[in-house]
């Protein structure tokens, strides 16, 4: 009778333990989930304040002053005809 009343307890013991572990592995993927969704926020604010700048340096009157100071001059872009197929 004790020998099953042992078993009995330790079966629960290992249960239980599997099951902490289980609701560990969860609460840690959930947590990594979201730190890497924390992380693609930041990144995608980061790249807003680049595309931020980098319109606001390529404003045309900055650029014009830019090329001032290095002494440059404008010329057009000349984009080639596609050739016929």
């Amino acid at each position: 009778m004790s020998g099953k009343l042992l078993l009995i307890i330790i079966v629960m013991g290992v249960t239980a333990c599997a099951l902490l572990v289980n609701r560990q592995q969860r609460i840690d993927t959930a947590h990594r989930a979201a730190r890497l969704h924390q992380e693609i926020l930041h990144q995608r604010q980061q790249g807003w304040a680049i595309r931020r700048d980098i319109a606001f340096e390529s404003q045309p009157q900055r650029v014009r002053a830019a090329l001032a100071e290095v002494g440059g001059q404008w010329s057009p872009i000349v984009i080639p005809e596609p050739a016929p197929l």
